[in-house]
């Protein structure tokens, strides 16, 4: 059962359109030519398998498409047709790849949490804006970025639950999450600590942290300069020593132990 495919004929002007928990298979054809839309909601649409066609939605900011579980790709060219995209959630969809993200430049949040068949993430050094990385269930394995370094307004990275097994370099974030990652054996120092404001490194129990110790910002420091933070007996992780913790004075939260 669906929607009439002329039912959004009229409604040239419409701005925003949320069909959230419809059992519908497909759009209404009209949807597409409604050039105006700035936010698509689909979420808990069980039964959208894809799009047909985007190139009228050249104002589109925000794509929801969070619990539809038979969802599972993108065209190729998906992404360059919505150049003033900003907020993509794909949560606990079934997608098995994303297009080329290069194209997408305004995107500021990514949301793929759940995506158990997304493996592999493409190359974000073009999203100089994202400040909401969320990877946390998905599939993923490896980064094809190396560095972070040209996200620097991210500030929120979740890769809860995830089978990596290094980071990529110049990671400076407010918010990190690396809970249940029991793959990650290591993790290298943070571009800029004192931003740090939460820390989650529950059940990753491999995990050697070194995050500030070679940090460039303590190099001209003195070890007495601030106090230090060691504990290498916590559950859930074999060693774990934070230098100069004193001078992360926006840590707020700091969560180590194996339990939730």
């Amino acid at each position: 059962m669906g929607l009439p495919y002329d039912f959004f004929s009229h409604l040239t002007r419409l701005q925003s359109l949320n069909l959230s928990g419809l059992r519908i298979e497909v759009l209404p054809k009209s949807v597409y030519d409604l050039t105006e839309l700035q936010w698509l909601i689909l979420k808990r649409c069980s039964n959208i398998k894809r799009f047909r066609r985007l190139k009228k939605w050249k104002k589109l900011v925000g794509l929801d498409l969070s619990g539809a579980i038979s969802f599972k790709n993108f065209a190729e060219t998906g992404f360059k047709l919505l150049p003033k995209l900003q907020f993509l959630n794909l949560s606990n969809s079934m997608i098995r790849s994303l297009p080329f993200l290069r194209d997408i430049t305004e995107l500021n949040h990514l949301l793929v949490s759940g995506c158990q068949n997304l493996s592999r993430l493409p190359s974000i050094k073009s999203l100089s804006k994202l400040q909401v990385l969320d990877l946390s269930g998905a599939g993923i394995k490896e980064f094809q970025n190396h560095s972070f370094q040209k996200n620097v307004d991210l500030k929120i990275l979740d890769l809860s639950e995830t089978a990596i097994t290094w980071l990529p370099s110049n990671i400076s974030i407010h918010h990190f999450y690396l809970k249940g990652c029991s793959r990650l054996e290591k993790m290298n120092r943070l571009e800029s600590p004192e931003k740090l404001e939460v820390l989650d490194l529950s059940g990753s129990s491999s995990l050697v942290c070194n995050l500030f110790e070679n940090s460039q910002s303590f190099k001209n420091k003195s070890q007495n300069s601030a106090p230090n933070f060691r504990h290498s007996e916590t559950p859930g992780i074999i060693t774990f020593i934070l230098f100069r913790l004193g001078k992360v004075a926006n840590l707020k939260f700091l969560k180590q132990t194996g339990g939730a």
